[in-house]
């Protein structure tokens, strides 16, 4: 039995300042001034309400709203609408509490749609601040002698915290210094121009005062970045629950046993990197003695509807996003790479595979196929996926580059594999069996193990029938000859 009554909802900003909004509450980690928006037709119960022509729409809504202001102009109100999207369309899968109205007319303006305050406000000084630290930066990279430069490697590498560039030359100061103060000028001769406006329409911005004020509708982007879907919060937690931390996947945790669990992994990470860490290069180092400094939150999971499908699912996420076990999971994503080629099934984008096709030359008695790995990163157990890997350094040890860390390289994927705990609302859980999507090197764990037994089971035992195989994670395409 799982208690919700401590379910704590996290708030996600987003900045309306004109309005006085500041937060509106969503089931995904994430922040910034974003709404949520997507495309999709009425099937599967998913009620879905599209809007061919988004300015009749909402002159509609505007005409028809009693609280609609005598004071806003037509004009003004048309052009709002002239610059926004005119394609809305948002899956509301709300079972007993409906959405307020304008839900769509809002949500549908897309997934980056950024609402601007009623006057610009700029925060003048800090985008100075930065502007002179990336001149000075580039004066000092164009500048310092190359022979000196360390080692980079993009993927891996953190930014030193507290560095400040020398200044550069008096010439580049003082024209910096020029152009600051012409900006300054500038921006306050705007605010005295520039009249009050908003990107949003007023019923545009009541829904939005609506949305954030109430407790019993959470928004969340769709699987397969299909848009924003609209759910009540019960029905979001109950799916959540019953769908996948409920099942033999998961256990849960009381939040001492997560907490002291989290920190022993920590140590043991820490200790296997000090006792291997002469197998690293210095760029390596680097990474992770500066990664290990900043702080680190828990893992947070949440679901994304699968709005293609019915009944709708939710699609398990677990954001690792600044959490400790993430600086070891980036760190085994780079060190798989240098392993792909050791899987002739993977293809690495779409542009890859039509490169392929041009070149191939069809019999008449050829056909193409497609499958898919059913729930692939759940499926994927721990104890399998390690000896997989072990398999691999084995059977291809004069092909695997002979600096790379297989010790270490092991035991931090056991590690980090079967301690992979998170948090839902103010609950704590483990997942017991395979990896989860959203956490980094998931993708590549799953074609590496994938790929082993597809060249010691199927590329083996139907070399003479499959004239091609190719496999994009869980995504497959081939062509078969009887």
């Amino acid at each position: 039995m799982v208690s919700f009554l401590g379910f704590n909802r996290e708030k996600y900003h987003f900045m309306v300042s004109k309005l006085s909004i500041s937060a509106i509450k969503l089931s995904a980690p994430m922040s910034g001034k974003f709404l949520f928006a997507l495309s999709s037709s009425k099937k599967g119960g998913i009620r879905v309400t599209p809007t061919k022509n988004f300015t009749n729409s909402i002159t509609s809504i505007s005409k028809n709203s009693s609280i609609m202001p005598n004071t806003m102009a037509l004009n003004e109100t048309e052009h709002t609408l002239h610059l926004q999207p005119k394609n809305l369309s948002v899956h509301n899968l709300c079972n007993d509490y409906p959405p307020p109205s304008g839900t769509q007319q809002l949500l549908g303006l897309g997934l980056k749609y950024c609402v601007s305050t009623a006057k610009p406000n700029p925060n003048l000084k800090q985008c100075l601040l930065k502007l002179a630290y990336r001149i000075r930066t580039k004066h000092w990279l164009l500048h310092q002698n190359p022979i000196n430069t360390t080692p980079f490697i993009p993927q891996i590498y953190v930014k030193l915290k507290g560095w400040n560039p020398p200044p550069a030359t008096s010439n580049t100061e003082h024209r910096t210094t020029e152009f600051e103060k012409k900006l300054k000028k500038a921006v306050n001769l705007n605010k005295k121009k520039t009249k009050n406006a908003s990107d949003l329409t007023y019923n545009q911005q009541q829904t939005l005062i609506k949305l954030r004020n109430d407790d019993n509708i959470i928004i969340m982007p769709t699987d397969k970045n299909l848009g924003p879907a609209v759910m009540n919060r019960n029905q979001y937690i109950e799916q959540c629950l019953t769908e996948h931390l409920l099942t033999p996947q998961y256990s849960q945790l009381t939040k001492k046993t997560a907490l002291t669990r989290i920190e022993l992994t920590k140590h043991l990470l820490l200790n296997n990197l000090q006792n291997c860490k002469n197998q690293l290069s210095s760029p390596e180092l680097t990474y992770f003695t500066r990664s290990c400094k900043a702080q680190h939150r828990i893992p947070i999971f949440y679901g994304m509807p699968k709005v293609h499908k019915n009944p709708t699912a939710l699609h398990p996420v677990v954001s690792c996003i600044n959490s400790f076990s993430s600086i070891f999971r980036n760190w085994l994503d780079f060190k798989i790479k240098d392993l792909l080629f050791l899987i002739p099934s993977y293809i690495k984008d779409s542009r890859h595979l039509l490169s392929e096709l041009k070149h191939l030359q069809l019999p008449p008695n050829a056909k193409l196929f497609t499958a898919d790995a059913t729930a692939m990163y759940t499926n994927i157990d721990t104890n399998t996926g390690i000896r997989a890997f072990k398999m691999l350094f084995s059977e291809y040890r004069n092909l695997i580059p002979s600096d790379f860390p297989q010790e270490l390289f092991l035991n931090i994927l056991r590690i980090v594999m079967e301690n992979n705990i998170f948090k839902f609302g103010d609950t704590y859980w483990l997942q017991t069996q395979g990896t989860a999507m959203g956490t980094p090197a998931a993708p590549l764990y799953s074609i590496l193990t994938n790929g082993y037994y597809e060249n010691t089971t199927i590329l083996n035992n139907f070399k003479t029938n499959l004239l091609y195989y190719k496999r994009f994670i869980d995504d497959i395409f081939g062509i078969w000859i009887d």
